[in-house]
Parts: C-alpha cells; sequence; structure tokens
C-alpha cells in the first residue's frame, strides 16, 4: 500500500471523530411497546419494562454516574460519548475523567457513591425507616455509625485514651481531625493560600463548607423548599438543626444536671456550648502574639471575633440596597439582623404564657431578653 493511500484511509477514519458535534451526538433511545416511555439509559429501561404493566412509579435505587468535561458544560451518562466529545474539546491534550454519582431526589450529586448513599439515607429517609445507630452511653442517635463514633470520642472517651490531633503553629488541639483541619484553615492559612467557599447568589463567602451550606439555606432558599425545625418546648423553630440545638441548649436546659458545662481552664467561667467557651478564651486568654484580629476594611475597627466584624460590616459600611432586611410581620418594624427582629417580637408581640422569663436571683426583678437581665445585674448587683 502506498503511503498517499495510507494517509487518505487514516483521514477517513478520524473525520467522523473531528466533526462529532456535542449538541447533536444523540444516542438512539430504547422505546416501550406498550407505553410512550423512552430512555437512553439499558438499566432504566429494564427496571421500566418489569415496572410498566403494574403502572407503577419508578424509584431507582441505584445511583447513576455522570461522565463531566472539566473544559467546559458538555456531561452525558455514556462513557463512548465523552470520549467523542475529549476528542473533539481537548485535542491532544489528556484530560481527566471525571465522575459524578447523581441522588435520584434532588440535584445533590458526588465524585463517591457512598456519599450519595449516606445523603439519600440524611435527607430523603423517614426516620421510622432509618436504621439508627444509638450511644450506649447518652440518649444521641445518628443516621450513621461515623457520626456515633465521633459523638462518643467527643462526649464520653476519657481524656487518656483519647487520640489528640495537635496544631504544630499553636497550642490548639481537638479530638476530630477535621476541626484541626478547620482551625488551620481559619487562622494560619494566607488568604491566597486559603479555599474559599462563595456564595453562586451574593458576595458572601466563607472558610466553611457547612457554613456556606447553612447561609445558603437561611438567606437563599425558597420557602416551599423549606424543611423548619421546631422546638417542642416553645414557638421556636429555624431552617437549620444546629441552630436548633443551641436554642435548646441555651434556653430549656432548665435543670443544673441536664447542663453539660464546658470549663475555662484560667478562670471559674463556664459556658454551655463549645462556642461560646472558645470565644471567651480568644477573647480573655489569649496571648497577644497569637492572637488573629479581624479588621474592617472601611474603617478602624477590629475584633478578636470575626462574627462581631460581619456584624459591624452590616450595621455601619453596608449599601441599603444590598441588606436583606428582615421584616416584622405584625408591626412596620424591620431589621438587619434575623436576632434583633426576635427580640422585637418576644418584648412586643409574644403572648405572656409564652414568655421564657429571666429572673434576676437578687430582686423581684424580671426582663423577657437575657441580654436586659445582665445589664440589669451589672448595673444593680
Amino acid at each position: 500500500m502506498s503511503k498517499v493511500e495510507c494517509s487518505d484511509k487514516l483521514a477517513s477514519f478520524e473525520s467522523p471523530m473531528l466533526l462529532f458535534n456535542c449538541e447533536n451526538a444523540n444516542i438512539e433511545a430504547y422505546r416501550c411497546k406498550d407505553c410512550d416511555f423512552q430512555t437512553e439509559l439499558t438499566l432504566i429501561f429494564k427496571q421500566h419494562v418489569v415496572k410498566c404493566p403494574e403502572k407503577q412509579d419508578l424509584k431507582y435505587e441505584f445511583a447513576l454516574k455522570k461522565f463531566i468535561c472539566e473544559k467546559c458544560s458538555f456531561d452525558t451518562y455514556f462513557i463512548m460519548k465523552w470520549l467523542q466529545h475529549r476528542a473533539v474539546c481537548w485535542g491532544n491534550k489528556k484530560p481527566r475523567l471525571t465522575n459524578l454519582y447523581l441522588c435520584d431526589f434532588c440535584e445533590f450529586k458526588s465524585k463517591y457513591k457512598g456519599v450519595v448513599k449516606f445523603h439519600k439515607i440524611a435527607k430523603h429517609v423517614n426516620d421510622d425507616d432509618i436504621l439508627w445507630y444509638y450511644c450506649p452511653s447518652c440518649p444521641y442517635k445518628a443516621k450513621q455509625k461515623s457520626y456515633l463514633k465521633n459523638h462518643v470520642n467527643s462526649q464520653h472517651l476519657d481524656d487518656e485514651y483519647i487520640n489528640w490531633y495537635k496544631c504544630d503553629k499553636c497550642p490548639f488541639k481537638s479530638k476530630q481531625k477535621c476541626n484541626l483541619k478547620s482551625h488551620i484553615n481559619a487562622r494560619h492559612l494566607n488568604s491566597e493560600d486559603m479555599k474559599w467557599y462563595k456564595c453562586k447568589d451574593c458576595p458572601y463567602k466563607t472558610k466553611r463548607k457547612t457554613i456556606l451550606n447553612e447561609h445558603v439555606i437561611l438567606r437563599h432558599l425558597d420557602e416551599q423548599y423549606v424543611t423548619w425545625f421546631e422546638c417542642d418546648k416553645c414557638p421556636y423553630r429555624t431552617k437549620v438543626p444546629s441552630a436548633l440545638k443551641r436554642h435548646t441548649t441555651k434556653q430549656h436546659y432548665l435543670d443544673e444536671k441536664d447542663i453539660k458545662w464546658h470549663e475555662c481552664s484560667h478562670c471559674p467561667y463556664k459556658a454551655k456550648s463549645k462556642e461560646l467557651l472558645k470565644r471567651h478564651l480568644n477573647s480573655h486568654h489569649m496571648e497577644e502574639k497569637d492572637i488573629k484580629w479581624y479588621e474592617c476594611t472601611s474603617c478602624s475597627y477590629k475584633s478578636k471575633c470575626n462574627s462581631n466584624l460581619r456584624k459591624h460590616m452590616q450595621a455601619l459600611h453596608s449599601n441599603e440596597r444590598d441588606i436583606k432586611w428582615y421584616e416584622c410581620k405584625k408591626c412596620p418594624y424591620k431589621a438587619k439582623r434575623n436576632a434583633y427582629l426576635k427580640n422585637h417580637i418576644k418584648q412586643h408581640h409574644l403572648d405572656e404564657k409564652e414568655v421564657n422569663w429571666y429572673e434576676c436571683q437578687k430582686c423581684s426583678y424580671k426582663n423577657k431578653l437575657k441580654m436586659n437581665l445582665n445589664s440589669h445585674v451589672k448595673r444593680r448587683h
């Protein structure tokens, strides 16, 4: 065979690949002979054939693997179709194949099949159908065995058996590796090296993915998709379970023996949550050289606590059009923070029988707000 003939044949072989069009490269669908159903996926078609005579709704009990191009927005369930697209989109470069497993009930996706499985259990399975993992030492229960293990390690393990994860740059240590990673990311990384989690709907960004998820739920999720977590002892409700846990700890642990106090190792201070103890340590016992100041970019204000800086920015430096106002449904009052609106409702619109009064132990004074009671104690006693 001559060189010319060989090159002509090679060109004719490659031409279909080079002429491949990602938008028009449709795969012939499988069609059901008993109804109008059709699909490109063999696995789904086979399940439909079994269910079709009974006219039942299909609930797929598997995770579909999706192949996604990292250079453009093209995606497909078919690896051959992805390979054809790769030849056109990437040319001689060799991209990494990205496989995503998809949830059957929502838009959640992950590179790991196990993560999708845990997501379904956490979000889409009724509590009555869940195989719960119970703590032998307290009423705690978890949907995943790993959560129970973390709970036992952090709450019930004696100090001598704990495997501490220690920071090599400061005295911080934690019982969980994920907490150490979060600490390093928040305290010791430069801004350019930091991985920021950015909101798609507003300029908000954070160093933690869990905080971003809470922000999206609180700020941007439509009311029709919100799952409310309600307190069983008062009318309080919230969109995030962590907030309900904080509320219950602060408001309804009335019996001292039911409270698990977190005590300061430097002074008599104690708190009902680790977050409050951590804030106390940062404010009162951290050495000057170890303090990380959160500074305002618009004025000379600075704080040891990032949440205080956020409050300052929102109160003094936010544009009116960028502010999301929290409006009272019973009067014209509105506030820049949800906490202010809640305090307003407690003071002005809550029925007397629903009020959780904060009473002074040294006189007859009482108030609907804890901060007012604290101010009273400082002024009078």
